[in-house]
């Protein structure tokens, strides 16, 4: 990912393009970490939920790893690739500009509620879990989003 960087330029860390990045071309693989049980997690886990009551992630950000700093937005430039746990940019990506992926793509524990601050002219104002969006953002949604959503919600 040597086209990538760690910024914490604007008071929060985030992921940056060093260059342009041709859509389709970036692969990130958020495979690594533990499984971790629905009943264990907390806020303190950098994680995403693989299933309905498991999760794949780790309580320690990885200060060298820009998948623990992939923020959020509610018009991201990244989507899960086929439903895997691959992140893939789906349009151009400009030099200097941030890595985002939509969160609500990613959770449906029915809990997850987050003040967004990610500026879109689409903003939900709210990151929640998938199953609490309304029904046309969760069909908007669903191709972008982890394969087990893609089966429970099938359309």
């Amino acid at each position: 990912m040597r086209r990538l960087a760690i910024s914490d330029e604007g008071g929060y860390r985030r992921v940056i393009a060093l260059e342009p990045i041709p859509k389709s071309s970036l692969h990130i693989d958020m495979r690594s970490g533990e499984e971790i049980a629905l009943h264990e997690m907390d806020d303190a886990y950098y994680a995403f939920q693989i299933d309905e009551a498991l999760f794949l992630g780790t309580r320690e950000a990885d200060e060298s790893d820009p998948t623990c700093f992939l923020n959020h937005a509610c018009t991201p430039n990244l989507s899960f690739f086929e439903g895997e746990a691959v992140l893939i940019n789906h349009r151009d990506i400009a030099r200097g500009e941030e890595l985002t992926w939509d969160y609500s793509t990613s959770i449906d524990d029915g809990l997850f509620d987050m003040k967004c601050h990610c500026q879109s002219p689409e903003c939900r104002k709210t990151i929640r879990s998938f199953g609490t969006l309304e029904p046309a953002q969760r069909q908007k949604l669903l191709p972008y989003s982890l394969r087990y959503l893609q089966r429970k919600y099938a359309f």
